[in-house]
């Protein structure tokens, strides 16, 4: 059984987000967790696949979450999270501690970011822009 380091770190945006999808949804795969979050709150938080497959171990190394194998015999094996004790507590702490006004620049930030797009004009020259949506 792991121990508890005595000194909390803070958790990241990401990783407070994949703990309380954990909470929320219970244990997962990755592949099922980035699905989730696409349907749920894709909107306001949508991770890079890289971003979440590398969030994952960490917080399992950390001891927020914990690994689980299925053996599967036709795929590679899949490896499933859960939330342990500890990330609950570490959630519940970075809920009490985060400044709303600081999470909602993070993800206006990361919204406006994901936006932007490069495009090839006819002549063949890259053209950044932006895209807009309404509602």
């Amino acid at each position: 059984m792991r121990t508890i380091p005595a000194r909390t770190k803070t958790l990241t945006l990401t990783e407070a987000a994949v703990l309380c999808l954990l909470s929320v949804e219970g244990e997962k795969s990755g592949y099922e967790l980035l699905k989730q979050a696409t349907r749920s709150v894709g909107h306001v938080w949508a991770p890079a696949k890289s971003q979440l497959y590398a969030v994952l171990p960490r917080l399992a190394r950390d001891g927020l979450a914990r690994t689980r194998t299925v053996v599967q015999n036709d795929r590679p094996d899949k490896q499933l999270y859960a939330i342990t004790a500890s990330g609950k507590h570490a959630l519940t702490s970075w809920l009490e501690t985060v400044d709303p006004e600081d999470v909602s620049r993070r993800t206006a930030t990361a919204s406006t970011r994901r936006s932007r797009r490069t495009t090839r004009s006819p002549s063949g020259t890259r053209t950044a822009g932006t895209t807009t949506t309404t509602d």
